[in-house]
């Protein structure tokens, strides 16, 4: 029994004190047997199908191509994947095994988190947060996937234990020849969670603020001095073996700074923008994602500004209730509130998923409750709420968790058993199917394109070429191309392929634009003789025409409408360019990015496309189609 615990029970002074004393007393019994059932719920939910999202997938791809070609993995954060390449050098793409690693860094995250701050905060707020987290399934949930969260949240509560298990950190008078392990642990700590997700990042500003105002300034210049070293060497590594700069920080921080990260022609994102993402990211992850996870509110609910207001007034209660009263506590909240800014500041709304947030659970809930303790310290009367409101949490959690493993169950069992996509949607089966008919048939010379080529490699060991959006030009751009001794004609281009002047105009086509009005042109460019004839063509079948198509675009942008425009030549080159002569093209209501894409290439050039072979039926059927190098004329 710690000091501050036997002289917590010595005074016994109020209910909260007693609960402390009575947690205190059986925290051994009760860490084992949470750990154990934790064991228990994550293999009860054990998934061994791979995530529709595809960045599970995403992270064992990029291992692979780590492993075979050198391919250094630069999106979402490279150590994941270069860990992972590991285990696939020595087993392979052994899936199962690399999602049996997650449970491993799951368990572990949970009892560091325990031990880090055990006998440094009450117990009162520190068992419930550790119970609730290891039996909770979005927590567990991460225990049987590919994610990098198991892997931050082992690494987050490794950060927390070599803080604030180490005596070091905290002398004002530290010398490095004594005390140089603690801040070289602190900053290798720090350099891996942040070259895990970038989120991170903003632990470089929240430790050394916390060692400011707890008044220990030399510990903020060790353990961020300690980072750039890591920082330093790791990118000379990095720059010996890829000669580049192929930095995370850059490839994600782009994204984040775009007001459209699938549209580059939308520009950079606006100070308003940003408060914007603020605003509705606070909604989402705060009034819905964070209290599902509790328990507190059913999925799938609807937002509410009156719960992320009052939610963030208790917050920021908490903060200022543990200042002088508990450094550990005082830094949590510092951590997962910034953490929090930078996510919800970082991320377009449309980004919105509950697990980029739900790997901060632990330290939410350490947070919640601590103002909860504190809070209730002056009104005794009123401290039964505190315990009762643990129990409700504990039942709702348990309930969700009870309901979430007999919902895997059958699909476990049935995974199990050889059927590898049992638990997809129709259309999934049908597109992971076709990537396995294609591998088997296609020539391994031919590249083939998928929206999905994570997934199709994880279920054929074979790589694709990965089509994500349809790149787009401006119309400054389409404007700069216009040659103005020719005659420029705009026409919706699905009532030109019904007329005899198709087959003559369009290889002619300077790009296609789809209004946000629901509007479709195709803008061609041709010599004067031409136009004549082709003009005829139209009148005589009753096609409507513009030949001041580019006013017309002028005039309706000034009226709020947007245009997207593609170069088909573009697509084109770029299939060219990176051999793609097959495609996989999803069932149109998974992914319409392929349809868009293709669609524009045949109004171009309709022979260099053919279907191949089709799986599934109906709006789950998936096609394999060829393009033809040959028929582009």
């Amino acid at each position: 029994m710690s000091k501050n615990t036997n002289k917590a029970a010595s005074v016994a002074k109020d209910l909260l004190d007693k609960l402390d004393l009575f947690l205190e007393n059986r925290r051994s019994i009760i860490f084992l047997v949470s750990v154990a059932f934790s064991v228990l719920f994550s293999l009860l939910l054990f998934s061994i199908k791979m995530s529709e999202m595809g960045d599970d997938s995403g992270y064992i791809l990029r291992a692979f191509k780590l492993l075979e070609y050198g391919e250094y993995p630069s999106f979402q954060g490279p150590f994941y994947p270069m860990f992972l390449s590991l285990f696939i050098a020595l087993f392979g793409v052994n899936i199962i095994l690399l999602k049996l690693l997650s449970l491993v860094f799951v368990l572990l995250g949970l009892i560091f988190f325990y031990k880090s701050l055990k006998d440094k905060i009450p117990n009162s707020i520190l068992i419930p947060s550790f119970v609730l987290s290891a039996i909770n399934y979005y927590i567990l949930f991460f225990s049987s996937q590919t994610f990098s969260e198991a892997l931050y949240l082992l690494l987050q509560s490794l950060f927390f234990y070599v803080l604030f298990r180490n005596d070091a950190v905290y002398k004002r008078d530290f010398k490095w020849k004594e005390d140089w392990l603690s801040f070289f642990l602190i900053g290798l700590v720090l350099f891996l969670g942040v070259l895990t997700r970038s989120v991170h990042l903003g632990v470089l500003a929240i430790l050394p603020l916390f060692f400011l105002l707890v008044g220990f300034w030399k510990s903020s210049i060790a353990s961020i001095g300690s980072y750039g070293l890591f920082w330093i060497l790791y990118e000379g590594i990095k720059r010996f073996f890829w000669n580049n700069d192929l930095s995370q920080i850059s490839s994600q921080g782009s994204q984040m700074l775009m007001k459209n990260p699938y549209n580059a022609q939308e520009g950079m994102e606006t100070f308003s923008g940003y408060i914007d993402r603020l605003i509705g990211n606070s909604q989402y992850y705060i009034s819905n994602a964070f209290l599902t996870q509790t328990g507190l509110r059913e999925e799938s609910v609807t937002i509410s500004i009156f719960l992320t207001i009052l939610l963030y007034f208790f917050m920021f209660l908490g903060l200022f209730l543990v200042f002088k009263k508990n450094k550990p506590l005082f830094f949590n909240f510092l951590y997962v509130g910034g953490l929090c800014l930078v996510t919800f500041v970082g991320l377009q709304t449309f980004w919105a998923q509950w697990r980029l947030i739900g790997i901060f659970y632990p330290f939410l809930l350490l947070a919640f409750f601590s103002t909860f303790y504190y809070g209730l310290k002056r009104f005794k009367k009123v401290q039964f709420l505190y315990p009762l409101l643990i129990v409700v949490m504990l039942f709702l959690g348990v309930r969700t968790t009870l309901e979430k493993t007999q919902e895997n169950l059958p699909i476990l069992k049935k995974n199990l058993r050889g059927d590898t996509f049992a638990g997809y949607a129709p259309e999934w089966k049908s597109f992971m199917e076709m990537s396995q008919w294609a591998a088997m048939n296609v020539p391994k010379e031919a590249m083939i394109a998928s929206r999905k080529p994570e997934m199709s490699f994880i279920y054929t060991g074979r790589p694709f070429y990965g089509v994500y959006r349809v790149p787009e030009v401006s119309l400054d751009t389409l404007r700069s191309r216009l040659n103005p001794d020719l005659v420029v004609l705009g026409l919706d281009p699905n009532q030109l392929i019904k007329t005899p002047a198709f087959e003559e105009i369009r290889t002619s086509v300077l790009c296609f634009a789809q209004g946000s009005d629901n509007s479709f042109y195709g803008v061609y460019q041709m010599d004067s003789t031409k136009a004549e004839r082709i003009i005829s063509v139209l009148q005589s079948n009753r096609v409507q025409f513009d030949l001041e198509v580019m006013q017309t675009f002028h005039d309706k942008e000034r009226t709020g409408v947007r245009f997207n425009v593609v170069d088909p030549e573009k697509l084109v080159q770029d299939f060219v360019k990176n051999d793609v002569h097959y495609i996989i093209l999803n069932s149109p209501n998974l992914f319409s990015t392929l349809y868009r894409y293709l669609t524009f290439i045949q109004l171009k050039y309709p022979r260099s496309l053919s279907t191949v072979n089709a799986i599934g039926s109906n709006r789950a059927q998936t096609t394999l189609v060829k393009f033809d190098h040959k028929q582009l004329d």
